[in-house]
């Protein structure tokens, strides 16, 4: 129970995505979610440790970030090591560093220097813009961008972004010339919202309605406060029309109660387009159909305050803080109540200023108490203000005996991995000094995409050499118990790392919680 849309992401900032860091799109995953959350909490409701802590998520990723630009100024998942750099993730990236700029030190030549170059660079006479290079991680782009109206839109928003950003910040030393109503930056703007509005009107029924969406929102940014000379009578018409047929795509569900937007092909619902929709309607101050949105969106989240992919967490977080931050719920002080069968007492749960951005958590079951439940769980609140409350499930899986015993081909969801190793059968360690090998073969049928391989050390070694053959190693980490390998894609992939023992760190062969055994993702 949190007194705010934000408290479970606020308290497990850290957790919300599980990933490794060594990609310059898997950076921005963990980099943007701290924007968000610090811009809607402000110096009113931030804890001096939640600031600290998004700062130091802000900093690191914005360092870390630098080192995947290339020479042009576009970024890609590993910078010059690519053949080009992405229009996407250079969009993205300075879509967050202009609001990042809000809380950390920004060199002005990362915001509105090369990067931004090369982003106009990528637009057409039509007014669209081209995608450079290519997202590996397919899933972190989601389906709002990866058409040409849906990258046009989506640049389109990051360009008001980089405006708004060097208007609000003197010190970033932005020229007019670079982002005055007559430059270059708001001429690419008002072509670009041109372009979505004709491909539009061409050709509706074809248009996905995550592509709507983005547009929606990029047009009716663009027209607040004249931003990039897209205001006026023609922009707001732009914006108007945009929105009425964002609407009409949505479906209301209790009576009204909940409303989303379905994605492509997703007739269930999209986090993705639902949250566009929802940042739309909250530029456009409508909290009537703003509200009912939230209830939908806040019903697809994760206990720690996360969604089920990394774009609809990216982008379903910009859109509940952006309505916590829109709608903070005043001073108002109320209490939940929960109740389920066979609890004599009910809990209660107070909420005010003092505890608003606080997470609030009880366990109300275990094991047989838990399944006695059968998933009724009864809330009530009274008082003034916003409350979200939360009912999460956790649950053990048994895990299999590790065995010395070489694997045959495991296969789930496009992927298959087969380990073996020259351990004798029963046998725990080889000789001291002396080096085992691993064999680690992977396959995927998913075409293009972001495969990470990772082998962790077992107790007492240490990677001696590794040799991966066939796959697109784009990078490789080795780190002090892990050696993790970054492929752009799998045909089929072969490793074979020879396994150091470590006679200064000796494992005892009869103590079985002393031994940690060689993992292997995919």
């Amino acid at each position: 129970v949190t007194g705010t849309v934000l408290g479970a992401s606020v308290t497990n900032l850290e957790r919300l995505l599980r990933m490794p860091y060594g990609c310059g799109e898997q950076n921005m995953i963990n980099f943007a979610p701290a924007v968000f959350v610090l811009d809607c909490l402000g110096p009113r409701e931030a804890t001096p440790d939640t600031v600290a802590k998004a700062v130091r998520i802000m900093k690191t990723g914005y360092q870390r970030e630098l080192t995947y630009r290339r020479t042009d100024g576009s970024y890609s998942a590993f910078g010059n090591n690519d053949p080009a750099g992405s229009t996407w993730l250079t969009a993205f990236v300075l879509s967050i560093y202009a609001q990042a700029a809000a809380f950390i030190p920004m060199d002005p030549q990362a915001l509105a220097g090369p990067s931004l170059d090369f982003l106009l660079s990528k637009q057409q006479p039509d007014g669209s813009f081209a995608e450079a290079g290519r997202v590996i991680h397919a899933d972190m782009q989601g389906a709002g961008a990866s058409g040409a109206a849906g990258l046009t839109a989506y640049v389109c928003a990051s360009l008001v972004r980089v405006i708004r950003s060097c208007r609000r910040h003197p010190d970033l030393s932005c020229s007019q010339q670079a982002v005055g109503p007559h430059s270059r930056l708001a001429s690419a703007l008002r072509s670009g919202l041109r372009f979505v509005y004709d491909d539009y009107r061409a050709r509706p029924a074809d248009f996905r309605p995550s592509d709507l969406a983005v547009a929606a929102y990029a047009a009716r940014l663009a027209i607040d406060d004249d931003l990039g000379g897209a205001g006026g009578p023609e922009g707001a018409k732009l914006a108007s029309f945009l929105w009425l047929h964002l609407y009409e795509a949505s479906r209301a569900l209790d009576g009204g109660i909940k409303r989303y937007w379905p994605g492509s092909g997703d007739a269930d619902g999209s986090v993705e387009t639902t949250s566009y929709a929802l940042l739309t309607a909250l530029a456009r101050a409508d909290f009537q159909t703003a509200a009912p949105a939230l209830r939908w969106l806040s019903g697809r989240q994760g206990d720690l305050g996360g969604f089920h992919s990394t774009q609809d967490t990216v982008v379903g977080l910009q859109a509940m803080a952006q309505f916590a931050r829109s709608h903070p719920g005043g001073d108002g002080v109320g209490s939940v109540t929960v109740t389920w069968p066979g609890q004599p007492e009910p809990l209660r749960f107070g909420l005010g200023p003092a505890n608003r951005s606080l997470l609030q958590q009880r366990e109300i079951g275990r094991g047989q108490a838990a399944r006695a439940l059968d998933g009724e769980v009864f809330v009530s609140g009274t008082g003034s203000g916003v409350a979200l409350v939360t009912v999460a499930y956790a649950y053990n899986l048994l895990d299999s005996p590790v065995g010395w015993i070489a694997a045959d081909w495991t296969r789930r969801g496009g992927v298959g991995l087969r380990l073996a190793d020259n351990w004798p059968l029963g046998g725990f360690a080889p000789a001291d000094g002396s080096s085992v090998e691993v064999a680690v073969c992977a396959t995927a049928n998913n075409g293009p995409g972001m495969y990470i391989v990772s082998l962790s050390h077992p107790s007492g070694f240490a990677v001696d050499e590794h040799t991966p053959v066939g796959g697109s190693v784009a990078r490789v980490e080795s780190e002090s118990d892990e050696l993790v390998f970054y492929l752009s894609e799998i045909s089929l992939f072969h490793l074979h790392p020879k396994l150091k023992d470590l006679t200064e760190c000796q494992v005892c062969p009869d103590c079985p919680q002393c031994r940690k055994p060689t993992n292997v993702e995919i």
